[in-house]
């Protein structure tokens, strides 16, 4: 909050008073984590987007399956709603991200039965995508996706989320997450996968530039008719005629005439 704080405005002692809110929060002291335990292993730095992704299911959580993906280059999230856990519909929505994001290198899950499968095997093989399983009974070595999950189950309790509002609420934290900037790169998800950062309605705070000089310039360049001028207009109500020929009887806009 503070790093986005950053970008938009400044009072006196506004890291203070920020501090103070979040650790006033009702919701976020409500549902807070336990003190982390130090996880010694390690992955090696991913060097470029889509490299190396984590993958991993979440839920039943309010009544839904959620498949978590996590990019550990740029640490963008994606985040599906599934009717269930089942091989094909996970090959599905892999397919889904991968047509935005591209092929990834590497991917890394537990040793749950869809990604176990051979046909979810098979799917990697095919498409050149080198899996890399978790140790048993050692899910904190897919702790990318791990620390996810819990971040997004936080989130959206504290958005005081129902069957009724989830789909809206995912959107909201998925949206404000991707535009945070993350204490790992010292900028956003967004940045880091885009090179952009994405427009919030934080962006409101700033006043709106000026484009009509460059509208201008556009109209300059446009052809324009006085009145009297003969003119020849496509005509599209007669199949058997393509051109029509006339006088402009008057102007009605930038690009409008009256024939």
């Amino acid at each position: 909050m503070k790093q986005l704080s950053r970008n938009f405005c400044w009072w006196p002692q506004i890291d203070k008073d920020i501090e103070a809110i979040t650790k006033n929060c009702t919701a976020c002291n409500l549902f807070s984590n336990n003190p982390s335990r130090k996880i010694k292993h390690h992955w090696e730095a991913a060097s470029q987007p889509f490299e190396r992704i984590h993958i991993d299911f979440a839920g039943p959580f309010l009544g839904y399956i959620f498949l978590i993906l996590v990019d550990a280059y740029t640490k963008w999230p994606e985040v599906h709603i599934v009717k269930n856990m089942s091989t094909p519909n996970t090959i599905d929505k892999c397919r889904e991200i991968f047509t935005v994001f591209g092929l990834p290198q590497t991917l890394v899950s537990d040793n749950g039965r869809t990604f176990i499968a051979e046909e979810f095997s098979d799917f990697l093989k095919n498409n050149g995508i080198r899996h890399r399983r978790t140790a048993p009974y050692h899910p904190a070595t897919n702790g990318l996706a791990e620390r996810f999950v819990q971040t997004m189950k936080q989130s959206l309790r504290k958005l005081n989320t129902t069957t009724s509002n989830i789909k809206a609420n995912l959107q909201k934290f998925l949206f404000h997450y991707r535009l945070m900037p993350h204490p790992e790169l010292n900028k956003s998800p967004a940045e880091a996968m885009f090179g952009r950062k994405l427009r919030s309605r934080l962006d409101l705070m700033f006043p709106e530039t000026n484009k009509s000089n460059n509208i201008e310039n556009q109209l300059d360049k446009v052809r324009k008719f006085e009145r009297g001028e003969r003119v020849a207009a496509r005509e599209y109500l007669d199949k058997n005629v393509k051109w029509r020929f006339g006088n402009v009887v008057s102007k009605l806009g930038t690009k409008r005439y009256l024939e």
